[in-house]
């Protein structure tokens, strides 16, 4: 057990390829008691462990990247990343590390760019739900009050069939929250990508 403040952000940030500086913000040093960026380095070996999985595609990707110079998504999808870092001495050539904290961050943030365009997009042909705002991982909708189960559902089809559109071996969960105001509007917020 870590004294870590928000568990949740700290996956997110691991697998979306934060170092040891990125995850160190995440860490209470008073409490560990220890150095904290080797209690960082710790919790990178603890989640590498309980996320072996992650490990694995972090490790294909990078090889991939540093061997042909481009990545290879699990649908095939191809993309060519010739990436430098600049530094005081000029450009260099990212490290296998760098590349394999990358290379999963750069699948899974072009896979949702994806994902979100598509629901923006279809979100304009519901009739009962609109689509109010986009954060992050979720999408707010709204109804009226005497349209809610209709909207629900509405929404609920939208967000099960472009995942499987977009995703067909892919099992992609989602919530939905509802809650109303005075003015009997519904608000909803769907998670795509929470488990909960």
């Amino acid at each position: 057990n870590f004294p870590i403040s928000d568990k949740k952000r700290l996956i997110l940030a691991w697998i979306n390829g934060a170092g040891v500086q990125g995850l160190s913000e995440f860490i209470n040093v008073s409490i560990s008691g220890g150095n904290k960026l080797s209690v960082v380095e710790e919790v990178m070996m603890k989640l590498q462990c309980q996320f072996p999985e992650i490990e694995a595609l972090r490790i294909q990707f990078a090889s991939q990247w540093a061997s042909e110079d481009e990545l290879i998504a699990p649908d095939g999808t191809r993309m060519p990343l010739h990436y430098t870092k600049k530094n005081k001495q000029g450009l260099k050539e990212l490290t296998f590390g760098e590349r394999s904290r990358k290379s999963l961050a750069l699948i899974l943030q072009t896979y949702s760019g994806l994902l979100g365009r598509q629901i923006i997009t279809e979100a304009q042909n519901l009739k009962f739900a609109y689509l109010r705002l986009c954060v992050y991982d979720g999408f707010m909708f709204y109804c009226k009050k005497e349209h809610y189960e209709t909207a629900m559902m509405e929404v609920s089809e939208l967000l099960s069939r472009v995942s499987k559109e977009l995703f067909p071996t892919v099992l992609m969960p989602f919530k939905l929250e509802w809650s109303g105001d005075a003015s009997g509007v519904n608000y909803g917020d769907s998670h795509l990508l929470r488990r909960d």
